[in-house]
């Protein structure tokens, strides 16, 4: 046997094998990667798409809350003020101003309605 003719077979061909090897682990790895990154991108979107929603929600809440104590003759309760500051809080968190804050101001300046025991 040809002892030679072998060893020579086999150091040319681990570092082939090896070389195979690793570009296949490195596809591997890049899929999955990808993967990784397209799922990230739509947690992304569902939580922003989530946030608006539940801001839009606020919002609304806010406004129908300003609208009901508007008809009330400008009068609100202890309880319409306390949530309209847990919506306001809430809604300000979520990155929403503007108009809202203008709504929450104006409904600052509400009576408050003595509580009947």
């Amino acid at each position: 046997m040809d002892y030679a003719f072998w060893l020579q077979v086999l150091l040319t061909a681990i570092p082939i094998a090896l070389t195979a090897f690793v570009e296949h682990m490195r596809r591997k790895y890049e899929k999955r990667e990808q993967e990784r990154q397209k799922a990230a991108e739509k947690l992304e979107k569902q939580a922003t798409a989530t946030a608006l929603g539940l801001q839009s929600l606020l919002r609304n809440s806010i406004i129908q809350l300003h609208d009901k104590c508007l008809r009330d003759g400008r009068k609100k309760t202890y309880y319409d003020t306390q949530n309209m500051d847990f919506l306001y809080q809430a809604y300000h968190g979520l990155g929403g101003n503007g108009m809202v804050t203008d709504i929450y101001n104006d409904f600052k300046t509400f009576e408050i309605i003595p509580r009947e025991m």
